[in-house]
Parts: C-alpha cells; structure tokens; sequence
C-alpha cells in the first residue's frame, strides 16, 4: 500500500532501504520533528529553574553496560555533579525523577551540565538544546541513531569508547551541516503537503 502515497520521508537510511525494497522509489531523509519546530512550551520550560538544582548531569534510558555506569559516576564524582536519572529508573543514579512531564523534562534537560543517553530523543533534544552530551548504544535504536549520527559525525560522543568525559563538543562544527539539513527538510515537507492539497 506505499506505493498509493504520492510522498513518503523517513528520518534513517534503514527505513529508506525498507521503502525502496517495497516501492523502488528512495525516500527523502529528513530530520526528526523535534528539529523543526520549538513550541511554547519548550521555550517556557528552558527559562524555568528546577528546584534549584545547580550542578547536575541528566540520565535518560537504562541501556549502559557496567563500565558505562561507571564512567558516568566518577565523572560525576570527579567533577561533584549529582546524578539524576529523567523518565526511567536506574538505581545506580542519586535521584529518580520517572513521573516527568513534557515541560519538566525539556526544563531540567536545558540545565544539565551534561547527558547520558541511550534513546534516540535523548540525542535529538540534547542537540537541540546543543548540550555536551554522550550517548550509549541500544541494539533496539541503532538502525534510527547511527544515520543521525554518521550524518553529523557524532560518533566521538559513544560513551563506550570515550576515555575523556571532560572533552566538549565544538557545535559550530555541525551548525550549518544541521541547518541545512533542517531546511531542506522543512521545503520537502511544506511542499508534499501543498502539492498534496491537504492544505487549502
């Protein structure tokens, strides 16, 4: 039934080949929503101070390997950052915060001094908001992950492999790559839906 869509995007190379096996067409690669467009309530929540909490780093899934959850700790020790995991529960952080909302994630997120994830998101939002951020790999987001990642050269941020937590990623470095990529997304997108006269 694709080939009845007269337009069909996708945000990874994996999904791509899967359309192109069953259409014979390739689909456009475009970038997540989360890069297209910032709510209200993104913006209000960045500008909000969670409970005073000054130097923290955000934990957000539960896929790290034993060498990872340490890497994470003594990075926190070394440099007296608490550990706080947001949406999951790893009982090897200082705190749990599992009953999150939209705007308290994106708010607690923004002022973290750093982030570990292993979610897809958790690498969208962070670049989103460019926070310092390192990333370990779950086998159930790969295939969505790595053309994100490889598009952008973001592979020095796997936690597995990094020996210095401490070493800051340069934005500028993928700024105009990224806003080229969010505006060609954004013309593909705007001119399937006028050319498909869902907007009159």
């Amino acid at each position: 039934m694709l080939n009845s869509y007269n337009f069909i995007s996708v945000r990874d190379t994996n999904t791509a080949n899967l359309v192109k096996m069953m259409t014979g067409s390739d689909p456009f690669i475009v970038v997540d929503p989360t890069l297209l467009f910032t709510p209200k309530f993104f913006k209000n929540s960045i500008n909000e101070t969670k409970e005073k909490l000054k130097k923290y780093v955000i934990v957000y899934g539960t896929v790290f390997s034993n060498e990872e959850k340490k890497k994470i700790l003594n990075y926190c020790k070394k440099q007296n950052l608490q550990s706080i995991s947001i949406g999951y529960k790893n009982n090897w952080v200082d705190k749990n915060y599992i009953s999150a909302t939209p705007e308290d994630f994106v708010g607690y997120l923004s002022q973290a001094n750093s982030v570990f994830t292993s979610m897809f998101h958790g690498v969208m939002l962070s670049v989103k908001l460019r926070k310092q951020f390192w990333y370990s790999v779950d086998p159930i987001r790969t295939n969505k992950l790595s053309y994100f990642i490889d598009h952008l050269d973001l592979s020095s941020r796997l936690l597995s492999k990094s020996e210095n937590l401490n070493a800051n990623f340069d934005y500028a470095k993928i700024e105009n790559k990224l806003f080229d990529w969010i505006k060609l997304s954004k013309e593909y997108l705007t001119n399937s839906i006028n050319k498909s006269g869902l907007i009159k």
